[in-house]
């Protein structure tokens, strides 16, 4: 009898709806019908501001998140769906919803009402002498603020898979583990602003304040506000971490973050508080100075109120602790609302659409030797900064600020920037910029690039000579990358990823289309060698030299392995040399090398076993060229196969095979002695190597399995 006596008065004298009551009190299961009638009436509540009723989801929430989907929802023909009630999200399209979708965030003034009606409660047993039925009151108000929210969180969810979305087909182009993990599903992020003020004068303003929050929460952020505020300062004005100077966008932050950063710098954009003035926020760290009361126009209570932190509301709470104040005033805001309109007392809803990442695997090769693997920018030559130094001091305090503006472009192009836009635009139709934040030069919707390893600019990633496919049992591949898709308008087809294969490489070019040069070396007017290769190792025929094969969806871990799998791979080079000592004929380069000739690697021979020293270990210490970036260490690295050829007096050519990570260009001119033994310590004078290729790399992970790797010891060379 006494839950009956306090179910009518939250209803009917604190004006509580029946699901706010029914997590206030427990068994509560003889409200359920009218708790459905009210839901569906859309009946505004003291506590959830109605937000829990089923009226209010499908009127305001719903068509929010539908307006956020339409962008990723575009049909193959181009056509939309427009109307309010035919699904959105169709897999038949490439378009299905994550499991968690929506998220959500709720203002913070419904737990300060729940902490009200806790309020309530207890006033009223109290008053009635009704203590034995306190157990079964919740009296902790972030405890029913949480339950509200997840329990407008599941019904939103049901709503959006029976109302937006279709059942997920059986069959899919995603693969089992990409269904688990969702990648490329659709992700959706709803934040409920509470009811905004929206009267000028100092009269209306205390009318409307006084019908949002209690007094004695009206006191307390008078009291606290600068402390409040600069907390909000904080948040609008976060430190950027550093990404390098150079000019190119970075992919980083959230979209749920994004968007609420949004919200909160348009309700503080006509606060007195959007401003830079530090005497204000240094007032709050000196507790030497009184903190002023500023007296806050109706933008300053909107911005506050929308955005109330946990601990200024729990600090309320424990200094209010479920006073009669609070309890009384809850009972006069239904008054209140009885005799006027409650109709500026609505919530606003935001919604925000994401597509998660998904991974796109493929191999890529590079015959231009000015083509860069990401985008290249170095610093200007140190001499012009001299020059400006002693010129204009002020100038170069200037550059100094802004060093993203004058560094310098390398090369053409770059292999990132060949195969990411044709990929975002043809595959998935566009990259969202819905999701970021607009004043930062970091980015959330973006198509990032990651590869294998990489090689140096000038430096060709080829496929390996037809011989030696034919030759080796291994799977011999250009360098494997993989492309993170973050924020994609649609889900790349198979068919889609064909078109963008097709569109990178340019012209089809097969391997039965071979077109091979009369000689395979040509020279240039210094009088050096260039090697010539043929059309088919190559993917495409780019006119930027970059070609792909074999574009498909992967899982997430393939991504997150591409670096630890590089150890494992053997690696196959080609190269040019010049030699300050003559070389006589092949085989005494051959001799001196402990390697076989490339003329026998041709015909399939091999080498006296005793004058072949390969596979032969090595030890580097890192180069001086990247010393700068690298910690100093002295690693152990392989040489596994080595041919020589003698094209004149002073120039060879070398193919080998090699571990990874494996420095060939030191491996060559020896670095200052740096690496040990090089070609230069087995020539016995000065070698330096003027052209690189990588031609192939063997995708087997156990590509260095049954090497009989032999020890230092067995090269006749001294260290120089």
């Amino acid at each position: 009898m006494a839950i009956s006596y306090l179910t009518t008065f939250l209803h009917s004298d604190c004006g509580i709806c029946h699901h706010c009551i029914g997590l206030l009190i427990e068994s509560c299961d003889a409200l359920a019908e009218v708790d459905r009638e009210e839901a569906s009436s859309g009946s505004y509540c003291t506590v959830c501001f109605g937000l829990t009723s089923t009226a209010f989801q499908e009127s305001i929430i719903i068509p929010e998140i539908r307006r956020s989907l339409v962008p990723y929802c575009s049909r193959d023909d181009g056509m939309v769906v427009k109307d309010e009630i035919s699904p959105l999200i169709d897999c038949k399209y490439g378009n299905y919803l994550s499991r968690e979708s929506p998220t959500l965030l709720i203002p913070l003034l419904v737990q300060v009402r729940a902490h009200c009606a806790v309020a309530a409660v207890k006033s009223f047993l109290e008053s009635h002498g009704t203590s034995k039925v306190v157990s079964t009151v919740h009296t902790n108000a972030g405890q029913i603020y949480l339950a509200i929210k997840e329990g407008i969180k599941s019904s939103l969810k049901d709503m959006c898979h029976t109302s937006i979305s279709k059942e997920h087909a059986d069959e899919s182009q995603l693969s089992e583990i990409m269904r688990d993990e969702e990648a490329g599903y659709l992700s959706i992020h709803t934040i409920i602003i509470p009811p905004q003020i929206n009267s000028a004068t100092n009269d209306d303003i205390n009318d409307q304040l006084e019908r949002l929050i209690p007094p004695s929460l009206q006191s307390y952020i008078l009291h606290h506000q600068l402390r409040i505020q600069s907390k909000n300062y904080k948040i609008l004005h976060p430190r950027t971490r550093f990404r390098g100077n150079d000019p190119t966008l970075k992919q980083g932050g959230d979209p749920r973050k994004n968007l609420e950063l949004r919200l909160r710098q348009r309700s503080f954009a006509s606060s007195v508080w959007n401003t830079n003035d530090g005497n204000k926020r240094r007032k709050v760290n000196d507790p030497t100075i009184e903190q002023e009361e500023y007296s806050l126009k109706a933008s300053d209570w909107n911005a506050i109120l929308s955005w109330l932190d946990k601990d200024t509301v729990k600090q309320w709470s424990n200094q209010d602790a479920y006073s009669t104040e609070s309890a009384e005033w809850l009972q006069q805001l239904h008054a209140s609302n009885n005799k006027s309109s409650t109709e500026w007392m609505n919530c606003s809803v935001n919604a925000t659409t994401w597509r998660r990442p998904f991974c796109i695997h493929g191999y890529y090769t590079k015959t231009r030797r000015d083509v860069s693997q990401t985008p290249f920018y170095v610093f200007p030559p140190p001499s012009s900064v001299e020059a400006e130094r002693r010129s204009n001091a002020v100038e170069v305090a200037a550059t100094k600020q802004s060093k993203s503006n004058s560094m310098i472009r390398k090369g053409l192009s770059s292999v990132e920037e060949e195969i990411c836009p044709q990929l975002s635009s043809i595959g998935c139709n566009g990259i969202s910029t819905m999701n970021n934040d607009s004043n930062s030069l970091v980015v959330y919707g973006m198509c990032k690039f990651h590869a294998s390893g990489r090689e140096d600019i000038d430096v060709r990633m080829l496929l390996p000579h037809p011989l030696m496919m034919e030759r080796s049992d291994a799977v011999i591949t250009g360098r494997p990358f993989v492309c993170e898709v973050i924020d994609a308008y649609h889900l790349p087809t198979i068919h889609d990823l064909k078109c963008v294969e097709d569109k990178i490489n340019g012209q089809h070019t097969t391997l039965d289309g071979t077109t091979k040069p009369e000689n395979d070396i040509e020279w240039d007017e210094r009088g050096w060698p260039h090697s010539l290769v043929e059309t088919n190792r190559s993917y495409g025929n780019n006119a930027n030299g970059v070609g792909v094969h074999s574009l498909k969806f992967v899982p997430s871990n393939v991504f997150s392995t591409l670096q630890s799998e590089t150890e494992n791979k053997v690696k196959h080079y080609g190269c040019i040399c010049w030699s300050e000592s003559s070389i006589g004929s092949d085989l005494s380069l051959c001799q001196k090398l402990g390697c076989s000739s490339w003329n026998d690697e041709s015909t399939n021979a091999t080498t006296n076993e005793a004058t072949t020293i390969y596979p032969l270990e090595i030890q580097q210490s890192t180069p001086l060229r990247v010393l700068h970036r690298r910690s100093s260490d002295i690693r152990t690295r392989f040489i596994l196969t080595l041919s020589a050829r003698r094209i004149d007096e002073h120039w060879f050519q070398l193919r080998m095979s090699t571990s990874a990570g494996t420095y060939v260009k030191e491996f060559v001119h020896g670095d200052c002695g740096r690496t040990y033994p090089s070609i230069r310590s087995m020539m016995g004078g000065r070698v330096d190597i003027t052209e690189l290729d990588c031609e192939g790399i063997v995708t087997d992970a156990d590509a260095l399995h049954g090497w009989v790797i032999l020890p230092l010891s067995h090269t006749d060379n001294e260290h120089e």
